[in-house]
C-alpha cells in the first residue's frame, strides 16, 4: 500500500483592481458617512473584483499567474460616479455608470483564459463596483459630490484569509497594463 499524498495547501483567490491609498481613503470615508450603518470594508481591503476564483492549490495558482501574464490590455481611466444602496443584498457600492472598453476587454480576456484552463467563470454580466459596506442599513445611499477618478494601470491576483475579525486581503501578484490616457471628468 502506498503512502497517502500530502495535503495540498489551498488559497482563496480572485482577480481585482486595487485602488491607491488616496482613492481607498476617499471610498472608505463614504462608508463612514452619517446615516450609513453596517460593516464598513477596511480601506486596505477595498477592491473591484474582476473574476472570483475561490480556493486553489499552489499548482492552480501558478496556472492563474500564467493566464494573467498572457493578458495584453491597455491602461484606462475609470470613473466611480454613483453610490448605490442594494437593500436586498444589504450592500453599499461605489459604481461606474460606464464601463470603459479597456475594462470590458480585461474582464473578457481574463474570463476567456480562465474558461480555457477549466476554471469556473461568472455567468452574470460584469458590474464595475467597489463594495463599501456589508450588512448595510441606511435610508438612502450617500450622494457622491463628484466622480472619483481612478487611473487603472495594473490588476492583481489577491488572496483572502478569513480570521476572527473578518476577511483580510493581500495582493499575491500584480500585472501592469499597457499605455494609458489622462483622466477626464464629465
Amino acid at each position: 500500500m502506498s503512502a497517502p499524498e500530502p495535503a495540498q495547501r489551498t488559497r482563496r483567490v480572485f482577480f481585482a483592481l486595487w485602488p491607491g491609498r488616496r482613492l481607498a481613503a476617499d471610498l472608505a470615508a463614504i462608508a463612514r458617512e452619517r446615516g450609513v450603518r453596517g460593516r464598513a470594508i477596511p480601506g486596505e481591503n477595498l477592491h473591484l473584483t474582476l473574476a472570483f476564483i475561490g480556493p486553489v492549490t499552489d499548482k492552480r495558482l501558478r496556472e492563474l499567474q500564467g493566464i494573467a501574464g498572457s493578458v495584453r490590455a491597455p491602461a484606462f481611466d475609470l470613473l466611480l460616479d454613483r453610490i448605490e444602496h442594494r437593500p436586498r443584498q444589504r450592500m453599499l457600492w461605489a459604481c461606474a455608470d460606464e464601463i470603459p472598453p479597456a475594462l470590458a476587454e480585461l474582464v473578457r480576456d481574463l474570463n476567456a483564459g480562465l474558461a480555457a484552463a477549466g476554471f469556473r467563470v461568472e455567468e452574470r454580466p460584469f458590474s464595475a463596483h467597489v463594495t463599501l459596506v456589508r450588512d448595510c442599513r441606511c435610508e438612502a445611499a450617500p450622494v457622491l459630490p463628484a466622480a472619483l477618478a481612478w487611473q487603472v494601470s495594473a490588476f492583481v491576483l489577491a488572496a483572502s484569509r478569513l480570521g476572527a475579525e473578518g476577511a483580510r486581503y493581500t495582493v499575491a501578484s500584480r500585472w501592469k497594463l499597457a499605455g494609458g490616457s489622462p483622466v477626464t471628468g464629465r
